[in-house]
């Protein structure tokens, strides 16, 4: 499993969104819950509009974009992806709220994909999703990234929540911020130096 949590504005996403629609790489659907197993993806931002969850589906030469769940109980009747064995990834949007940002996320799972040559097809593009919303952003701890326009937005008073009930950040408390930023650091470092003893004693 992978996740990486973010603060970014509206325009941050609409870019990050439309360049994976520009590569050609991926179907973006609209949702989680479809009302067809052959939902129609979106090709425009007037298409995105407002949302609260994307999924990327990897084109590909093994499977076709089709649902292959179907919902239970209050969702009987709609269907979904297999984040297990579909070549999927999931991003969630940030909500505000009283001048409180709750982060966004991309999450996917790798290595449970049946067909060898796409399980890989899918984890070279995770990462490579993965790359395109980590650039140019603040790393707040291991899995917390924060865009410049959000920086730009906590210094004219706004805060992010890291995680439901988590720590709130504002201008106030940079203090922090540089303090989890120092904790990400060693704990990075901690990981390459014990990366490199394991290489050693190979």
């Amino acid at each position: 499993m992978s996740q990486l949590n973010f603060f970014f504005s509206k325009k941050d996403i609409q870019e990050k969104v439309l360049s994976i629609i520009a590569s050609q790489e991926a179907e973006v659907f609209k949702g989680y819950f479809f009302d067809t197993e052959l939902p129609v993806p979106i090709r425009s931002i007037e298409e995105l509009g407002e949302f609260d969850r994307l999924v990327l589906w990897l084109r590909n030469d093994f499977k076709e974009p089709r649902c292959s769940v179907k919902g239970r109980g209050e969702i009987e009747g709609k269907y979904l992806f297999d984040y297990l064995y579909d070549p999927i990834i999931e991003i969630d949007n940030i909500t505000v709220s009283n001048n409180l940002m709750a982060p966004g996320r991309i999450f996917y799972k790798s290595g449970w994909i049946k067909n060898e040559e796409l399980r890989k097809k899918h984890k070279d593009w995770a990462n490579k999703i993965y790359r395109l919303f980590d650039k140019s952003t603040l790393k707040v701890n291991k899995t917390w990234r924060v865009s410049k326009s959000v920086e730009e937005w906590i210094d004219k008073g706004g805060e992010i929540e890291l995680g439901r009930g988590g720590m709130v950040l504002n201008k106030e408390k940079k203090s922090d911020i540089t303090t989890c930023i120092q904790y990400a650091s060693a704990d990075s470092l901690a990981q390459n130096i014990h990366k490199s003893v394991m290489w050693n004693k190979e």
